[in-house]
């Protein structure tokens, strides 16, 4: 759902995950990053981006686990 999320923004903004140049990811439980990479695989395929993982203490909003900051680059 996040990576629908984030597809959404970004195609608002007339960009594609191929112009994602940087993840910050942000988890509450380190057992999900595995989930993570197999998610974005799929979505993005062989684009990877450099991407800075960090497991932190729990959200304000409860139930999430996962947020993820996205900076994009357009070439013109």
């Amino acid at each position: 759902m996040i990576f629908e999320r984030l597809r959404i923004i970004l195609e608002a903004a007339g960009m594609t995950f191929d112009e994602v140049i940087k993840f910050s990811v942000f988890v509450t439980n380190a057992q999900i990053l595995e989930d993570f990479q197999r998610i974005r695989l799929e979505k993005m395929g062989d684009h990877a981006p450099p991407a800075t993982l960090l497991v932190v203490g729990p959200f304000p909003r409860p139930g999430i686990e996962i947020e993820i900051e996205a900076v994009a680059a357009k070439v013109d």
